[in-house]
């Protein structure tokens, strides 16, 4: 039985899961831990601190006890950058040869600084009859891989896949029956996940993505809100925020704490409509629904603020709902309370699974590390 580690490394905490996958191919969550990790570790997704994110691994590894140390991680921040293209059919190697002549034209980082590479989404024909292939064009800055890399190699992890989080998210979360086509062709699905500093925004059609947008506003923006209100750490704030999401404020502080929920989560969710507008806008296809996810999600009003916004339906995701769930040595209750959680690293462990059709898998390590 094979299993695979994902890990994500965010903004206040590292967490990662272990799928096993049988032969009947249904993936079982056998292991699920998170640990918290000081501010300043991590800043904007990308690490700052090695060492003590290093060091946050190294207690996640000793307290979950994860079979194995090799792990698929997932990158998700403002120096990575994500370019649809469409190009003749052909195999990997022409392909990539194709992709690094264009990429100057696709990609606003020099490709000495970047890694790059591509995930086919499928093969069609043009308007002239031509088999073409669509992909999406995938580059990260290096030095940014490399200092996520020491982290990994100072917890003694070592690293299958460099995986895309967005990527991720899709394989948790998306629905991929015929049930999301009606009669003018399949219906988008948006997924939101909302972070402390990130927010991840994919768009897909029966789980092929079309649009990704990542964010550098999230949670952390209303911990800093009320830490500002009630002149409090920001150790307080997060006090503050457990005890409103879990209905412990007198009426008086409840107030206020919801009025700098709506006062900060007004310049996210304005950032989320505009995003998934010019997407649907660009393309001309219909929204059916958005998936909300990630610790931001939380929070209260953020549904009923993007259900007004965008007009439309938007629900809660279950990202363990759609697999087994093992001997993970958690209780139903604390499982509840680490769903919103799991969709990144339960998404990016799924990356090891053999891809249907046999396509190849995008991979996003520096040459030094594969």
């Amino acid at each position: 039985m094979a299993r695979y580690v994902g890990l994500d490394v965010g903004t206040h905490a590292v967490r990662a899961a272990e799928l096993s996958v049988g032969r009947d191919g249904i993936p079982t969550l056998e292991r699920f831990g998170q640990v918290a990790m000081p501010p300043g570790a991590v800043v904007a997704g990308e690490v700052a601190e090695p060492t003590l994110v290093s060091q946050a691994l190294k207690r996640l590894w000793r307290e979950v006890g994860f079979s194995t140390k090799k792990v698929i991680i997932g990158v998700g921040n403002q120096r990575v950058v994500v370019r649809p293209d469409e190009l003749p059919e052909m195999d990997d190697d022409e392909l990539r040869q194709a992709i690094e002549f264009k990429a100057d034209a696709l990609i606003p980082i020099p490709l000495e600084d970047a890694v790059l590479d591509f995930q086919e989404l499928e093969h069609d024909v043009n308007d002239d009859g031509e088999p073409v292939v669509n992909v999406l064009v995938v580059a990260a800055q290096r030095d940014m891989l490399n200092t996520l890399m020491e982290a990994l190699q100072g917890a003694d992890l070592s690293v299958e896949m460099v995986d895309l989080t967005p990527f991720g998210l899709v394989r948790a979360l998306a629905d991929t029956d015929l049930g999301s086509i009606d009669d003018s062709g399949p219906l988008a699905d948006a997924i939101v996940s909302i972070g402390a500093g990130i927010t991840s925004v994919v768009v897909h059609e029966l789980g092929v993505p079309r649009f990704i947008r990542i964010l550098t506003l999230g949670a952390e923006s209303i911990t800093e809100g009320l830490a500002r209100e009630f002149e409090i750490d920001v150790d307080g704030a997060e006090g503050i925020k457990r005890q409103l999401l879990n209905g412990q404020l007198d009426e008086a502080d409840r107030v206020r704490a919801n009025n700098v929920v709506t006062e900060r989560i007004g310049p996210l969710v304005d950032e989320i409509r505009s995003s998934l507008g010019y997407h649907m806008a660009h393309e001309g296809v219909t929204l059916r629904r958005v998936l909300l996810t990630g610790g931001g999600a939380r929070l209260p009003r953020v549904a009923d603020h993007l259900r007004t916004q965008l007009d439309t339906e938007v629900v809660t995701a279950d990202p363990l709902g759609r697999i087994r769930v093992g001997d993970t040595g958690l209780t139903e209750r604390q499982l509840l309370d680490v769903a919103d959680l799991a969709a990144v690293p339960s998404g990016l462990a799924l990356a090891g699974r053999p891809a249907a059709g046999g396509v190849r898998r995008l991979a996003l390590q520096p040459p030094e590390v594969a």
